[in-house]
Parts: structure tokens; sequence; C-alpha cells
């Protein structure tokens, strides 16, 4: 036989070979290393991880405790088992996180997020994300459906210091898990994903159709059940512990930049069981809503908002931002008009532009008056009368005048005298610079000169109470 004729043959039955070999290693390694992984991996049991959170505790700037979020005591979670809990509300769980969690192995959705959950590990490298599947799919096996969704159930966060389905039930519902209508089942399954989007009700809409849509897809929801809902369910107002209304917001802020600054969501912080030391400080928090108060009972008209900074550091000292339980707006964190401050200002500013106005000229001083669209009252309900000259409305402090005065000339030129008048064109506040003037165009509130609220710090520290974590606390600043 031609020995260049077969040549290419015994290649070949070496490439394959080879390729054997080759295709052999890439099955059996991986095989191998989750065998061993498989041995030596514990799985939580669901039966025994509700102990496992911890209270968030929020301090003053003198040490004292404000409020703590968590299952403190017990007003956070509340055990229930799996028949406890209704079939449609475990429907909709699955709908939102797992829909092939009653057939699937445990490789995903809930089974991965319990054993997550369970053992306070959120995987990043490969490594961790390797033993959590292994883990996963070794607890699927040794464990019931039901039993992980029960675990999963009772230590899931939803939102408004709430661990579990039930207490999730009681914080945005006030009723019981096994009372939850289908669309309140869908509506708290939404909560899930973000918990802390969960009082956005733009976000909750989306997450509440997505759930029902998928609801109704898998059969788990009729047509005619789906026809009855139309719009999400209305949550109760939220309660943040006991905690006056007035200080609830102060919480919202302190939340928001632990998850901006240090990067702990609500989730993290109580799982490592934080200590939040914010900057309040209790005496200049309540004479910042004793103030507010004295207004409010003077007109009740009169905006209730009011921030205290220290200039030397940027830290905020006193934050109020309304104290009425069914507000759900933090005033304090809104953009404001600057007020009579500016009244000169925007005199100035009227002048350059026209050397014949004087403290005689007139203009229209009734209350209210729709200047550029948008509606503009006068302090107290004052009223100037439509022939009131300038000299009366700054004495009477009259906005609509000088509202009037700021739309003829534009707030930029209204900035530019406040500039040339000796107002600094920027503010460094805790370490940040920035402008302290914005425009309309900025804030989206005509002839509105407002100064901007970045920079300003709520949260001085954030310290993980666990014994493993302790040490790498964060900054953050406020909202």
């Amino acid at each position: 036989m031609n020995e260049e004729a077969t040549h290419p043959d015994i290649n070949w039955r070496r490439v394959r070979r080879f390729g054997y070999v080759v295709l052999a290693v890439v099955i059996a390694v991986p095989l191998i290393a989750f065998g061993i992984t498989y041995a030596v991996v514990s799985t939580p049991d669901p039966k025994a991880v509700a102990d496992q959170q911890q209270t968030v505790t929020l301090y003053y700037a003198d040490g004292s405790v404000m409020t703590t979020i968590g299952p403190s005591g017990g007003g956070n979670r509340t055990v229930v088992r799996i028949d406890q809990i209704p079939k449609v509300v475990r429907q909709a769980v699955e709908a939102a996180e797992d829909e092939s969690f009653e057939t699937n192995v445990g490789l995903g959705g809930i089974t991965t997020q319990f054993v997550r959950l369970a053992t306070g590990v959120d995987a990043q490298s490969p490594s961790d994300q390797w033993v959590q599947l292994v883990r996963a799919a070794k607890l699927g096996r040794q464990q019931s459906k039901d039993d992980i969704l029960a675990g999963y159930l009772n230590l899931v966060y939803l939102g408004r210091g709430a661990y579990g389905i039930q207490a999730a039930a009681q914080a945005y519902f006030g009723k019981n898990v096994g009372d939850l209508t289908a669309s309140e089942a869908a509506f708290l399954a939404g909560c899930i994903d973000q918990p802390a989007r969960n009082e956005d009700e733009t976000w909750t809409k989306q997450q509440w159709s997505h759930v029902m849509d998928r609801m109704l897809a898998n059969g788990w929801l009729s047509q005619n059940d789906r026809d009855r809902y139309p719009a999400p369910p209305k949550p109760i107002v939220p309660v943040t512990g006991s905690l006056p209304p007035a200080r609830s917001f102060i919480v919202q802020q302190v939340l928001a930049e632990a998850k901006q600054q240090a990067g702990l969501d609500e989730d993290g912080l109580r799982h490592v069981g934080a200590e939040v030391h914010t900057t309040i400080e209790p005496k200049a928090q309540g004479l910042a809503e004793a103030a507010a108060q004295s207004l409010k009972s003077a007109d009740p008209d009169v905006g209730d908002a009011l921030v205290a900074i220290n200039p030397a550091t940027g830290a905020v000292i006193s934050w109020f931002g309304g104290d009425n339980p069914a507000q759900a707006v933090d005033t304090a964190a809104n953009a404001a008009q600057p007020g009579p401050t500016f009244q000169p200002l925007a005199l100035l500013a009227a002048v350059r532009a026209n050397p014949q106005l004087t403290l005689a000229s007139q203009f229209d001083g009734t209350s209210p008056q729709v200047i550029a669209g948008t509606q503009v009252k006068n302090f107290s309900g004052a009223d100037c009368g439509p022939q009131c000259t300038v000299g009366d409305a700054m004495k009477n402090n009259t906005n609509t005048v000088f509202y009037k005065m700021t739309d003829d000339v534009g707030p930029q030129s209204v900035a530019k005298a406040a500039f040339d008048a000796g107002v600094a064109t920027t503010q460094t506040i805790g370490g940040r610079t920035g402008p302290v003037l914005l425009a309309r165009h900025d804030r989206g509130r005509r002839g509105a000169a407002v100064p901007p609220l970045s920079g300003r710090r709520l949260s001085a520290r954030v310290r993980r109470r666990a014994p493993h974590l302790r040490g790498s606390g964060g900054r953050g600043r406020g909202g």
C-alpha cells in the first residue's frame, strides 16, 4: 500500500483520538469538580434561617438611637408555614421570580436566591458563583419545593422594613397573608426585585402588571380574574417603626445614601446588621420641627420644608420635609424658590433692563395670577391690587409683582444681578463644589433661581455590625 496515501488517514485518526481525549477532559473535569464540591458544601436549612436576620440601627449625631429597622422584637417578620400562604400568593411569587420553580432542579431562580439570602453571600467571583450553584443543586435534592419556597418567603425582603411575605402583607396592606387578593399578591411579588423603588407608583404599577400577566400566561389566573383588576391596589401609608412622621423622611434619605455611597441597599444593611451614624442633631431637629409647626399654625398654606447645614462640614444637622402621615413627598428634597430674598435682585435686573423703572412704577399685585403658565400666589393671601407700586410690593412681600419682573427680564438676568451684587457663583459643601443658582431649564421652575440640593450629607458613617464584616464603613450624602 502507498505510504503517502495512508499518511493523511493516519493523521486523522490521531486527530480524532486527541479530540476524544480533550472532550473527555472537558466533560470529566467539571463533573469531578462538581462531585467534590457537592460532597463538601453544606446547604442551609429552610426551617432554621429566620433567625439570621439582624436589626439595622440609626443613630443621631450624639450617639443616641434614632430608630431601628428590621426584625427587632418580631415587629418586621412573622414566620408562616407554607400551608398558611395561599396558593395565589405562591404563584404570584413564582410568576415574578421563577416560573419554572416547581419543575426545575434548583439551578437558578428561587432556590438560588434562597441560598444567597440564607448564607448572606452575594456571589460575585466565579468561585463563589460555582459554590452557590452546587449548593443550590444539592439543596434542590435534599429539600422539598414547599420547604424551599416557605424558607424563601419567610426570608426575602420586600421593602418597608418587612422581611417575609407575612410582614409585607401587614406593611403594605394591613392584613395577614392569608387574606391577600390576587392583585395584592402580585403587588407584593413585584416588590421583591428592587425594594428601594417600592414607593414609586410608576415602578410598582409596571411590576404589578408584569406579574399579573405572567400569572395569566401560566394559567394561574383566569381572564375573568385578570379583568377584575384593571389597576394595582393602593398600599397603606408607610410607617417607619415608631419614629414620628416628621422624621421618617430622614430615614428615607439616609437609606438612599447608604445605597449610593456604601453600596448597601436595605437588604444588604439588614444582612450585616448595620449601624448607621447620621449627622442629625436631636436639638437642632427639634427646633426645626417646632419652627415648621409655628409657621404652619400661622398660615396653613405656608411651605413646610427646612434643612439646616453645618457650613464647615456640609453635614445636615436637621431635616424637615413634612409631618403629615398621608404625605408621600419629602418636601425638603424638592427644589424651592428663594422667596423675598431675591426680590431686590429681581428689581435690580428689571431696572438694568428698563432704567425708567422706579419704586413708583405700578404692576398687577393681585393674587393669585397665572404668569407664563404658572399660578403664582402672594404670601398669606395678600393682595396689593391691580395697580401696586414697586415700593408697596417690596414692603408687603408681593410675589406676583416680582415674579412678573423675573419673567419679563428672564431668570438668567436675575442670576447675573445676584452675582454682580456679590452672591458667589459656586459653593463648596462637604467637599463638593457646585453652582449656587439654577434657573428654570435646570429645575423645571420658570423664573426660579434655586440653590442646588447636591452636596448635603445626612449619614456620616455606616458600620456593619457583623464581626466578620466590621471595619468597612462608608460615607454618604443627602439627596
